[in-house]
Parts: C-alpha cells; sequence; structure tokens
C-alpha cells in the first residue's frame, strides 16, 4: 500500500472515531435541556422569572458543556498523542495543498461557459477555506498541554 493511502485511511478512522465519540459525549438527556425551553415559556411570565430561568438555562449549559469538553479532553489524551495528532494536521494540510494546486490546474477557461470556471474556482476557495481551519486548528493543538 502506499504511503498516501495509508494516510488517508488514517484520516478517516480518526475522522469517524472522533464523530464516534461525539455523539455518544454530547447525548443530552432530558434533565440538562430542561434550561433552554425558557423561549416556550407563556408570555404571562415576568421579566424577572424570565431572566432567572435563561440564567439557570445558561449555568446548565456551562456544566454540561464543561462535562462534555471533559470527555472529549480525556478520550483525546493529547499529551500521549501529540505527535501522532500533529503528524495527521501536517498530512491534511499537505493533502489539502496538492488538492488545491491540482484543482487550479484543472481550471477550464472556456469563453463560451465561464461558469465551470467559476465553480472550479468556488472548490478553490472551499479548499482555502479547510486549510484555513486546519491552520486554526494547529494554533489551538500548540496552547493545549
Amino acid at each position: 500500500m502506499s504511503e498516501e493511502f495509508v494516510n488517508i485511511c488514517i484520516i478517516i478512522l480518526i475522522i469517524i472515531g472522533c464523530a464516534y465519540f461525539y455523539f455518544n459525549t454530547m447525548k443530552m438527556t432530558a434533565d440538562q435541556r430542561e434550561g433552554f425551553d425558557t423561549a416556550s415559556k407563556t408570555a404571562a411570565s415576568t421579566t424577572d422569572t424570565k431572566t432567572v430561568n435563561e440564567r439557570d438555562g445558561a449555568k446548565k449549559y456551562v456544566e454540561t458543556l464543561n462535562g462534555a469538553n471533559t470527555n472529549l479532553k480525556n478520550g483525546l489524551n493529547i499529551p500521549q498523542y501529540r505527535v501522532d495528532y500533529e503528524n495527521v494536521l501536517v498530512k491534511l494540510d499537505d493533502y489539502i495543498g496538492y488538492s488545491m494546486l491540482k484543482t487550479a490546474l484543472d481550471v477550464n477557461i472556456n469563453l463560451s461557459d465561464p461558469i465551470s470556471a467559476i465553480s472550479s474556482l468556488d472548490n478553490l476557495n472551499k479548499l482555502n477555506d479547510c486549510k484555513r481551519t486546519l491552520n486554526d486548528l494547529m494554533k489551538w493543538m500548540d496552547k493545549q498541554n
């Protein structure tokens, strides 16, 4: 197997693993959702009661996010797997860069069909957005202990 194929498989497995972990840790029970329904309260409730409910809802939401963040942090174990994660990010950056070059080279300038060129350039812009997101992720990784 080629190194590129192995890298792509690793990336896919990491994405699937992160999605699986995310959906299993982010399930909210009815008790956790309780604070989010303040907007559906009747109009007869007073402003003071609404403010208290919104504040309580926000507090519960923060507690839920803290728990989810802790679960994700523990599951990812960044200190132990930092080098592997950084290698994945570097390989993804290379992959996106090569894809951007290929997309740029495949732009077909056809005066009778300018939409096809615009479509290719739109794909190039999407890849550039991915590259920026990846760079933000790299910066975030650098801040983790």
